[in-house]
């Protein structure tokens, strides 16, 4: 379980970097509420697991 959850969390720190990245170059507005859904989702596998 844990091994698993470390995993998810890497995963998901290189999808905000990657988001991040994206920020810079097109609209914040889009961006946020993309982050926002995305947090929501990680929560949920959060709760799963």
């Amino acid at each position: 379980m844990m091994a698993t959850m470390r995993l998810l969390i890497l995963l998901w720190l290189l999808f905000l970097l990657l988001l991040m990245m994206m920020m810079m170059m097109r609209r914040r507005r889009m961006m946020m509420m993309m982050m926002m859904t995305m947090m929501m989702m990680m929560m949920m596998m959060m709760m799963m697991m």
